[in-house]
């Protein structure tokens, strides 16, 4: 459980330590507040990214 008066990032911060320990909690995709991927080096062998934003045409 976590204290309610707690500011936002400090909660995004410590669920990313309780939960996602072994993922990667680190990057930012636009608005999304919290994103959570696997960390490239244990995903993809040949150092890929596991996850690409996609190109999206206007």
């Amino acid at each position: 459980m976590y204290a309610l008066k707690v500011q936002e990032k400090e909660i995004e911060k410590k669920v990313a330590q309780d939960f996602f320990k072994e993922f990667d909690t680190t990057r930012q995709l636009g608005r999304i507040d919290f994103c959570v991927s696997y960390k490239s080096d244990t995903f993809l062998p040949n150092k890929q990214r596991a996850f690409r934003t996609p190109k999206i045409a206007i």
